[in-house]
């Protein structure tokens, strides 16, 4: 990400909103290519979720018996 752009949060809140531009991704040695993406704004979460937490969200269902995930 480059200077630019920025990341805002809502507080302390769960959610940051990821400005639009474009990202490169890739070319971590100079024997890897690199690829740049141009990307919408966005929101995504601040902390990573884990496949063992997600599952019981998928077994609940995208229903009542899911908010409390």
């Amino acid at each position: 990400m480059n200077s630019s752009h920025r990341v805002e949060t809502m507080g302390r809140s769960y959610w940051c909103s990821i400005c639009s531009g474009v990202y490169s991704i890739g070319g971590w040695k100079d024997t890897m290519p690199r690829a740049d993406i141009a990307l919408p704004d966005f929101w995504i979460a601040r902390f990573p979720i884990m496949v063992a937490q997600y599952a019981p969200f998928l077994q609940a269902g995208y229903g009542v018996a899911a908010c409390r995930w």
